[in-house]
């Protein structure tokens, strides 16, 4: 797949206040669902920088398919900043047998919600702010290793069709999975994780004001750590099992900074 010569849907986008992950940048599933708009074309996504807010940043057709770039980063550097890259999809998803809403919840109620421990308490989607999706998943206790939210989109974040919108399904679906990688403080996975690739289909349109489940586990991945890599897989249901949408990513534990 080569864009080179491709004009995309929208040469510039910015990333807003209310599309935050952890405080002060951008959510990276909310921002690939922007990306992929604006280029108009089906992506896979790679995380290479931090996503900068309220700031411009544009859509570039490159060899393999499209770049989101910072051309006047913050901070005096002149260099332009690939924030991500979105290449070919690969298509390629894990399966996972669906529970009910009420088994859900029941995993939500486990949630950590302390302000001291969360790590992105303003984030559009699992934050504990006012405004958030609250996709709060925690491990189910049936020992599969799988985590699990109930979830009730409200009528803001959809469309006038009454459908959620792909930014807040790829910012829900990010966050499940980013729990299930890293775990919570009722989990012993322990390790903060930055997603590093990325991809969503939706098979079915995802509806606002119903009770629905998200669900994350190992996805196509294997079920352990490889070194500090790991793999996972999130999807939505609804009440009767269906699922509406599934995701794919891979994790990578970011090295620590010399002190």
């Amino acid at each position: 797949m080569s864009s080179v010569g491709k004009q995309p849907v929208e040469p510039t986008i910015t990333i807003p206040q209310s599309a935050q992950g952890v405080t002060g940048l951008g959510q990276g599933g909310w921002t690939s669902a922007r990306f992929v708009e604006a280029a108009g074309e089906p992506l896979r996504l790679s995380l290479r920088a931090p996503i900068p807010l309220d700031h411009p940043l544009s859509v570039q057709p490159v060899e393999g398919g499209w770049d989101l770039v910072d051309d006047h980063p913050q901070g005096g550097s002149d260099d332009p900043v690939v924030i991500m890259q979105g290449r070919q999809p690969a298509r390629d998803f894990g399966t996972v047998e669906p529970v009910s809403v009420e088994l859900a919840r029941e995993a939500r109620s486990r949630f950590d919600r302390t302000p001291e421990t969360h790590q992105a308490p303003n984030c559009f989607s699992c934050g504990i702010a006012p405004g958030s999706m609250n996709v709060h998943p925690a491990e189910l206790l049936d020992g599969s290793g799988r985590f699990a939210s109930d979830w009730r989109p409200p009528a803001r974040v959809g469309d006038d069709a009454g459908i959620v919108t792909n930014m807040t399904l790829w910012a829900s679906l990010d966050c499940a999975a980013g729990f299930y990688v890293s775990g919570n403080a009722l989990t012993d996975h322990g390790r903060s994780a930055l997603t590093v690739q990325y991809e969503v289909e939706m098979l079915h349109p995802v509806p606002v004001e119903q009770d629905l489940v998200i669900m994350s586990w190992h996805g196509r991945w294997p079920a352990r750590w490889d070194g500090t890599k790991r793999g996972a897989g999130s999807c939505v249901f609804d009440a009767e099992g269906t699922m509406l949408a599934r995701s794919d990513s891979f994790w990578v534990v970011p090295k620590a900074r010399p002190s």
